[in-house]
């Protein structure tokens, strides 16, 4: 029987803020393992050290994937991101979208034709290794981040991946009039770089105050 064992997100310290004022006090309710894993990478976006970071987040889910059951489901997730809906209400509605595929994956953009890697729920099965495995290969050939070449080699493979319905929402999708979830990925007219963090949190103060009930 299919089931979500466990939450996993790797941190930076550059994302520790939405960490600690985004994503864990969205998650209070949590009913499964919770598992933070920090790349020991300072992880701004705008450096080249970012992509040593999707190194690691990859390296992280291939060492998951190879340890345990292809029955095991596990959620992979960035951290400026808050869970809107109960955790239990968003893992049960994830089996729903997961029990015939291998993997069900937030949406990029509204028609659901690309998806998010920020938030991935996946099998941990030999197929899904070998897939991670290879987009590993190809952003290190090729020095790009994992977002794109994991879309066009979805395509090109045998797998089974469902785009979510933007209730999984990324601030690129069209806003949904009920979110289960909220990834602050894209922030429009970013001011300074070092800016981005009060920035974000600056969003997710307002889409908190008209989402969630207190």
């Amino acid at each position: 029987m299919d089931k979500i064992e466990s939450i996993n997100a790797v941190c930076t310290e550059f994302y520790k803020p939405f960490l600690k004022k985004i994503f864990l006090p969205s998650i209070k309710d949590n009913p499964v393992s919770l598992n933070i894993y920090d790349s020991g990478i300072y992880g701004d976006y705008f450096r080249q050290e970012f992509k040593s970071n999707i190194y690691f987040k990859l390296e992280k889910m291939l060492d998951f994937t190879s340890k345990n059951k292809p029955n095991k489901i596990v959620i992979w997730t960035d951290v400026d991101l808050a869970f809107i809906k109960p955790v239990s209400f968003i893992l049960n509605d994830l089996l729903e979208h997961i029990k015939e595929n291998d993997m069900a994956i937030s949406p990029e953009i509204s028609n659901g034709t690309k998806f998010n890697t920020g938030f991935i729920a996946m099998r941990c099965s030999v197929e899904n290794f070998h897939f991670i495995k290879s987009v590993l290969e190809q952003i290190k050939k090729e020095n790009k981040t994992e977002q794109w070449v994991m879309n066009d080699m979805a395509h090109q493979s045998q797998l089974k991946i469902k785009v979510l319905p933007i209730n999984y929402w990324n601030i690129t999708v069209s806003k949904p009039t009920d979110p289960y979830l909220v990834h602050i990925n894209y922030i429009e007219n970013p001011q300074e770089r070092i800016n981005i963090i009060e920035q974000k949190l600056y969003v997710w103060k307002h889409i908190k105050a008209r989402f969630i009930k207190m």
